[in-house]
C-alpha cells in the first residue's frame, strides 16, 4: 500500500483497485500523481486542439479536474491549490 504523502481524498481508491486488478501489484508512491499529471495534460491539450504547450497550458492554468488524488486546480502561481 501506499505510505507517507498519500491523497487522502479524490478518487484514490478507485485508482488503486484498478491498477491492482492491471498490474498484480501495488502502485509506487507517486503513481496517483503521475497519473493526475498525463490526465490533466492530455485533457488541456484536447480542450486547445493542440499539443503546442503555448496553446494548452494556458487551458492547464484554468483547470479544475477531479483526479484520484482529489480535486486539482491552481493558483495565480502556478502552484496547486489547497495542496497540504
Amino acid at each position: 500500500m501506499l505510505a507517507g504523502g498519500n491523497p487522502a481524498a479524490g478518487g484514490l481508491e478507485k485508482f488503486l483497485d484498478a491498477y491492482k486488478k492491471r498490474f498484480n501489484s501495488d502502485p509506487i508512491l507517486y503513481a496517483p500523481f503521475t497519473y493526475d499529471a498525463a490526465n490533466m495534460l492530455i485533457e488541456a491539450m484536447k480542450k486547445a486542439d493542440s499539443a503546442d504547450p503555448a496553446k494548452y497550458l494556458p487551458v492547464l492554468q484554468k483547470m479544475d479536474f477531479a483526479g484520484a488524488t482529489g480535486r486539482i486546480s491552481f493558483d495565480e502561481k502556478g502552484d496547486r491549490k489547497d495542496a497540504k
